[in-house]
């Protein structure tokens, strides 16, 4: 199987094992290295859902669920109960080739077994290797309206309503920008004036994220040209940087995508330029533990929000390969990665303003005159006016926390052609 030929649409999900085995006890090999959906999470029942399941050694299959959440929590359930019945399906696939495994959930041909999938909820395809308690997640479900997959997850993020309308967001993708070329810098804007005036944040050049930490204090990810990567909190009140984290000289990863969290600990994501995964790590009491690091797919791009008790985030990342966009949902205590899809309405509701509003959508100018542009969209999807449009890109904004303003990373002037 030829990569770059996969669909935009596949959803890839990576997560990256490895446990140490007691003494005497047979080591869990851990989950697959990929898993792969085909089209979307939004299924269509007349369409069979593809499925692919890379890191499984040749001749091995893998072990397939549907799964069903039971006891409400929004989650996949292992077991069933009386009124709920869990796995909905479950199969071992033909052994795996050098590729990996190929599979299929073919939804027509289980209804006429009397096998019929449910639609119009919330169902999640689980793979796993033999021996092993661990696996990777898909969301899936035969709906018509994609909202019903995530509202209660927008609920537990206490984001916005999903609400269909949303024509354009992320419509392309150049892959994830070239960070170590440090041609970023952190801007700043308030949208109680127009003409909007964005000013430079100094201190940012080569910045790689932006966060807010409080109303008057920044989170900065930054790759200068020379130098390490660091993780910054800059002070809009008196313009001091503290430097909170510095890359060691022999690391390759670059810092990017910072996020507040409740309780003063911060997230970032470590992530070396063209890798197939990066880390999740943790800033907590002035340092961070680099065994509390958490594996995620490649090509992540921006660390959205966090549910109040700081245990959940979630992000957006740009896939392994190029456009294939997705949210993830970062359990910290379970240490999972789950794939909850991608649509424009989702995109809408994960960026929308704290006061609820209007949301701010960064996406890729179709024209080819310009580069990434932000608007402003209210609170049904319609667009309300444009906050940036340049030949530069304008991407990753933040909303203060007021909802008042916003953070974003600006390029700065450059006769660079686009490609």
């Amino acid at each position: 199987m030829d990569r770059t030929s996969l669909p935009p649409c596949l959803l890839w999900l990576l997560v990256l094992a490895a446990s140490m085995p007691a003494t005497g006890q047979t080591r869990d090999p851990g989950p697959p290295l990929g898993l792969e959906v085909e089209p979307n999470a939004i299924q269509d029942i007349a369409t069979p859902m593809k499925i692919r399941v890379a890191g499984i050694p040749r001749g091995e299959p893998a072990h397939l669920q549907v799964l069903q959440d039971c006891d409400g929590d929004n989650r996949p359930d292992l077991q069933g109960t009386a009124t709920c019945k869990n796995p909905l399906q479950e199969w071992d696939s033909s052994p795996a080739d050098a590729e990996g495994v190929e599979d299929r959930l073919d939804f027509q041909a289980l209804r006429a077994a009397g096998k019929e999938i449910p639609a119009d909820q919330r169902l999640w395809l689980r793979a796993s290797r033999k021996g092993s308690s661990h696996a990777l997640y898909a969301l899936f479900g035969l709906v018509k309206d994609p909202c019903s997959l995530w509202q209660s997850f927008l609920a537990t993020f206490q984001r916005g309503p999903c609400r269909l309308g949303l024509v354009q967001a992320l419509l392309q993708h150049r892959g994830a920008p070239a960070w170590k070329s440090g041609r970023y810098e952190v801007r700043r804007l308030d949208l109680a004036s127009e003409p909007f005036r964005p000013v430079s944040v100094p201190g940012t050049q080569g910045a790689t994220g932006v966060a807010w930490l409080d109303e008057r204090t920044l989170l900065v990810t930054v790759a200068p040209v020379t130098g390490p990567s660091r993780l910054l909190r800059v002070s809009l009140a008196d313009g001091k940087t503290d430097v909170l984290w510095e890359a060691p000289g022999d690391d390759p990863r670059l810092a990017i995508a910072p996020l507040a969290l409740p309780g003063g600990r911060i997230a970032f994501v470590r992530q070396a330029q063209g890798a197939s995964s990066a880390l999740l790590s943790l800033w907590e009491n002035g340092s961070f533990d680099t065994s509390r690091d958490l594996e995620l797919p490649g090509g992540m791009h921006q660390l959205a929000a966090s549910d109040p008790t700081g245990q959940e985030i979630l992000a957006l990342t740009l896939g392994v390969e190029e456009s294939q966009r997705a949210f993830l949902r970062i359990d910290l205590a379970a240490r999972r990665v789950e794939n909850l899809g991608f649509h424009p309405a989702l995109y809408q509701a994960v960026f929308s303003s704290p006061k609820g509003d209007r949301a701010i959508v960064a996406f890729e100018d179709n024209s080819g005159q310009t580069g990434w542009d932000l608007a402003l969209v209210d609170a049904a999807g319609k667009f309300v006016k444009d906050v940036q449009v340049r030949p530069e890109d304008d991407l990753l904004p933040a909303w203060q926390p007021d909802g008042g303003g916003l953070a974003f990373l600006a390029e700065v002037e450059s006769k660079e052609k686009k490609p």
